[in-house]
């Protein structure tokens, strides 16, 4: 930690402990892949045109097969491998 002190007219820096390294993204300072990886997301690239407005949660709810589930949210995202889109 450092502090300025003016004595004299003149400004001192006075300097105490060991400078540490403290990620802003966290609330407990340190760094992590997971933090490093959500301010990529969700402050530096714009990613509004992924987005959609839907019941998403229920599709994951259902109690239907793992592969149906991914299936029924393809066709609402319209992300089927089709022979058009491919």
């Amino acid at each position: 930690m450092s502090v300025m002190l003016e004595v004299g007219g003149l400004l001192y820096l006075k300097r105490w402990g060991k400078d540490k390294l403290i990620w802003k993204a966290e609330r407990n300072g340190l760094y992590s892949v997971k933090s490093g990886y959500r301010l990529c997301v969700e402050d530096l690239i714009d990613t509004s045109h992924l987005r959609r407005q839907g019941f998403w949660d229920g599709i994951w709810r259902l109690k239907v097969p793992q592969k149906i589930k991914n299936l029924i949210w393809r066709m609402c995202r319209g992300r089927l491998p089709t022979r058009v889109k491919l």
